[in-house]
């Protein structure tokens, strides 16, 4: 009997799960992403300032990088299943040898196992890419020696980021920033708001490919306002109610630099 594309579909789901096939975590990922970053760029050796004036060159580098390791990482993994399916099939059918290229070319059930598998390595390719946003600020911001925390626990909604920390937030609130990180805005940008103490200044690093005028007035009357790479800026908001990286690290962030590097 002929398996279902369902069938088939969880007997794949339930391979992904299997130890030798599991891909990084999110936040495994996003460090071998960094190091290659690190080691690409020579950041342990350039000065602060580097940095500093090349955060958005460094946050699209690090996409670039996160979608070719990622790309590498999920395409052995699928060789990997794709051989094993293959194989399982092959003692399963008693498909002899002389046989095995006409079975791989017409034979239905090794077309579905293929066709889910890509539709799985096209999905996930997808969700790699939109994840570890924040990561790659962390690793910057500890580069640059900033003080602050990420998901403080007990700070309403547990923001991204809290700038110098807890201790200075429970006392004055007004001296401190939250920083919310996402790569697509939608109406999302309304949650960061309600992160934190309404007396804490709030702002959201994002890419900048999906804002408006709109949202970004609408945000400026929730006192919200957006960070984005300088060449979006440049090019699409010339204005001074949305910061560029660079601008907001120089004229906010530079503050909470501690002297330890």
């Amino acid at each position: 009997m002929i398996k279902t594309k369902d069938q088939i579909t969880e007997e794949i789901s339930q391979l992904a799960k299997q130890k030798e096939y599991a891909l990084p975590d999110v936040r495994t990922f996003s460090q071998i992403v960094f190091n290659e970053l690190l080691k690409k760029h020579k950041l342990n050796e350039k000065e602060r300032n580097y940095i500093i004036d090349n955060f958005s060159f460094l946050l699209e580098e690090y996409r670039n990088l996160s979608w070719t390791i990622s790309q590498k990482l999920q395409e052995e993994r699928y060789m990997k299943m794709y051989k094993h399916i293959v194989s399982e099939q092959i003692k399963e059918k008693n498909i002899e040898e002389s046989k095995i290229a006409d079975f791989l070319l017409n034979d239905r059930e090794i077309f579905l196992y293929k066709y889910q598998l890509d539709m799985s390595l096209t999905q996930s390719y997808r969700s790699r890419t939109g994840t570890s946003f924040e990561h790659i600020i962390e690793y910057l911001f500890n580069l640059l020696n900033y003080e602050f925390e990420t998901q403080t626990a007990d700070v309403q909604g547990k923001p991204d980021f809290l700038f110098p920390n807890k201790k200075l937030y429970m006392s004055n609130p007004s001296e401190c920033i939250i920083i919310g990180a996402k790569t697509k805005i939608r109406e999302r940008y309304r949650q960061i708001v309600n992160e934190g103490n309404k007396e804490t200044r709030h702002f959201c690093f994002t890419l900048g490919e999906d804002l408006t005028i709109d949202v970004i007035e609408g945000a400026k009357q929730l006192d919200l306002y957006f960070v984005i790479p300088s060449e979006v800026k440049i090019s699409k908001y010339k204005m001074n109610d949305i910061f560029s990286y660079e601008e907001f690290i120089k004229n906010v962030l530079e503050p909470f630099h501690t002297e330890s590097d």
